[in-house]
């Protein structure tokens, strides 16, 4: 059953579950949701406005929906 749960990886020694999948996601999620509503607070107070945020990342999809929401964006690769 366990097999069944695993899904491809970009080694192929090693597999990860879906169960981890999700958590990640979760976590991933409340991070976003906690660095947008600062963000939303820092845009609402004029003191911050003048200063230049940029958001790094090194998924062309993050990097996109950045680019999607007004951040100015960079793309990093190793």
């Amino acid at each position: 059953m366990e097999e069944a749960l695993r899904v491809a990886n970009v080694n192929p020694h090693k597999a990860v579950s879906f169960c981890s999948l999700t958590a990640q996601r979760q976590k991933l999620h409340s991070y976003l949701q906690h660095f947008f509503n600062l963000r939303s607070i820092m845009l609402l107070n004029e003191a911050f406005r003048d200063f230049l945020q940029i958001f790094f990342d090194d998924s062309v999809r993050n990097v996109q929906a950045g680019k999607r929401i007004g951040l100015h964006t960079v793309l990093v690769s190793s």
